[in-house]
């Protein structure tokens, strides 16, 4: 009886879970090779810190959702010329967005880290631009994560 309710539990457990949305090894490949895309900006969004691996964190660009972030991972999105603003709120937790705006021009690529810090009492985290060089670095540990559409 025992073993029938462990095995129970876990394939209610896992068979809960859906596969997450990560993009193929190919196409993070070639977002990792930092391309110029002429006429628009390229986003990279990541968080790579292992604060709070359970906390997850909803990305949005402009009124667009881009889905959900785990730890070591990152969006890359591409947009048009001008002004956008990136918002970030973590799921499951009430208070403030994080949100950065952000006047972009084409063919660059611009960088940002979602920071998520666990304290006694609370969670915090932030949005914040980086040195290309920081980004990139980053960038290179995490997973791609395809954007919902």
């Amino acid at each position: 009886m025992k073993d029938c309710l462990i095995v129970l539990i876990l394939s209610t457990v896992l068979g809960g879970c859906a596969p997450f949305p990560w993009a193929g090894a190919q196409v993070d490949a070639v977002a990792k090779k930092f391309p110029v895309k002429k006429g628009a900006a390229i986003l990279y969004i990541y968080r790579e810190t292992r604060g709070a691996p359970t906390t997850g964190v909803d990305v949005f660009i402009d009124v667009r959702k881009l889905g959900w972030m785990p730890t070591r991972s990152y969006f890359a999105v591409v947009v048009p010329p001008g002004k956008h603003i990136l918002r970030s709120r973590m799921v499951d937790e009430e208070g403030d967005d994080a949100a950065l705006d952000l006047v972009d021009a084409p063919g660059v690529d611009y960088f940002m880290r979602e920071e998520v810090t666990v304290g006694l009492f609370e969670k915090k985290h932030t949005l914040q631009f980086v040195h290309d060089d920081v980004g990139k670095a980053a960038v290179a540990k995490c997973r791609l994560i395809k954007a919902t559409k």
